[in-house]
């Protein structure tokens, strides 16, 4: 021993040797075998700036190049972290494994990951938890995922600011004291309670970030809205609008059939967001599957001579525009079921079909249909001319459709489930338009003749 002892003395017999393990540096003594005698190296300083490095340029490409790709900012932000972190952590433990074997440096203590994990584990399922339990479309997963770790940077940001403020610190204190480095810290030991209680932390943090943005989707997309895109001006709508809503549908046997395929596995029916925002010339109201949000158009309040302060304080307004929304609700409605059924359904996944809007502007038809069954003289307003329109020509309809402007980037998915329920349509067209016709007559004494004629020709399969 003693003697070994002499030989990594004679080894570390170096000025440079020395001035490195007077500063702290590590120093690794091997056997060289060509020379038969000990040989002393310093350690390769590898730290954790490789990584940093690696990870910045990844991050900085991946960022620019979905920016480019005309990604949101804060979207592109996110694919830049997480394609930059995976790339640097990668090429960091390739390039550590490949120091360590030419070093022959021991491998480092494992450490537990496992609050890493449920933090990952609980967001991700937080997000698509809605989507699973039926309660929302499988485009929300990504807002949530989004805002979820959008918040999650923001903590770690703090987290880290302020471990590394400490850092900073304690490390001038070291050099105005002239203090050596401290000692290095030996690897925590967990036990299983503790690693359980570390899971079950990072679970709820991941499930707190993932499940926010879903609960409080509505006044978030009211607030987000006001600060990405105030020319928008979105606003929440009122309670009382979305109940109305409710009972509306509920009173109309198609708006029924319409909240069942909103309904969840566990029997509750999930209206998606209300909200009211500046639209595009001709468009009504819109539905967003991603946001799982309805809204109609800003300029229904000043139609009516409303301020929009009077608006949101009168329960009496906000039902009454429910009112006059209804079948265009009904119509809105029906693309929120349509993006809850099987992803495996088709256009689902990547919506834009054609037929999903011959769908829904059956189903206003439809509505409208029904309040005058229960009541030729019901308030329909304008609607009365949609309807008729589709009376007249049903293949008529569904092609003025398909070339209205609005949908010009929404093509056909030729899909058996669309095809047979628009040929079961088709061959009962005749009946239904005469009966509706019939409706007509009823509702305008003045021309019942003109109906009662266009009622005869739709049965005998005669239409515009």
């Amino acid at each position: 021993k003693q003697a070994l002892a002499h030989e990594v003395e004679d080894a570390l017999v170096d000025a440079e040797l020395d001035k490195k393990i007077r500063n702290g540096d590590k120093v690794t003594v091997d056997w060289d075998e060509a020379a038969g005698a000990l040989t002393a190296k310093p350690e390769p300083k590898i730290t954790n700036m490789g990584g940093f490095g690696l990870f910045g340029m990844g991050l900085a490409g991946v960022t620019l190049g979905g920016t480019q790709l005309g990604l949101a900012l804060a979207g592109a932000v996110l694919i830049g972290i997480g394609v930059g972190y995976v790339v640097a952590s990668v090429a960091y433990r390739y390039a550590m494994k490949k120091l360590r074997k030419k070093y022959r440096l021991p491998e480092p203590p494992k450490k537990f990951s496992g609050f890493n994990a449920g933090v990952i584990g609980g967001l991700f399922g937080a997000a698509l938890g809605p989507w699973l339990w039926g309660m929302a479309p499988i485009h929300t997963a990504v807002p949530s995922v989004t805002l979820g770790a959008l918040g999650l940077i923001s903590l770690l940001a703090v987290y880290y600011t302020a471990k590394g403020a400490l850092a900073m610190a304690r490390w001038l204190a070291r050099v105005v004291m002239r203090r050596g480095p401290p000692p290095p810290k030996a690897a925590r030991r967990f036990s299983r309670w503790a690693k359980a209680g570390l899971v079950a932390a990072g679970l709820a943090l991941g499930v707190t970030m993932g499940g926010v943005p879903y609960v409080a989707s509505q006044p978030l997309q009211a607030r987000l809205g006001a600060v990405v895109s105030p020319e928008l001006k979105i606003h929440a709508m009122p309670q009382a609008f979305t109940d109305e809503v409710r009972l509306l549908m509920e009173a109309n046997p198609v708006g029924r059939d319409v909240l069942e395929g909103l309904r969840d596995r566990g029997g509750v029916v999930r209206i998606p967001a209300m909200l009211m925002m500046v639209e595009d010339e001709g468009v009504g109201a819109h539905y967003q599957a991603m946001l799982d949000h309805v809204s109609i158009p800003f300029d229904s309040v000043k139609d009516h001579g409303w301020t929009m302060e009077e608006f949101m304080a009168s329960p009496d307004k906000q039902r009454q525009l429910a009112r006059e929304y209804r079948a265009t609700l009904s119509h809105e409605l029906r693309h929120a079921m349509q993006y809850r059924r099987s992803i495996l359904s088709p256009g689902v996944i990547l919506g834009r079909a054609i037929e999903f809007e011959w769908e829904a502007y059956l189903t206003d038809h439809d509505f409208v249909h029904a309040e005058l069954l229960a009541d030729p003289q019901a308030d329909i307003g304008s609607e009365v001319w949609g309807y008729e329109a589709f009376l007249d020509s049903f293949d008529g309809r569904l092609k003025d459709i398909e070339n209205s402007g609005i949908y010009k980037h929404d093509s056909r998915i030729d899909a058996p489930f669309f095809n047979d329920m628009i040929a079961r349509r088709r061959a009962d067209w005749p009946r239904h338009a005469a009966e509706g016709y019939l409706l007509l007559a009823q509702r305008s004494p003045a021309r019942a003749t003109y109906y009662l004629g266009k009622a005869a020709a739709a049965e005998a399969g005669i239409q515009n």
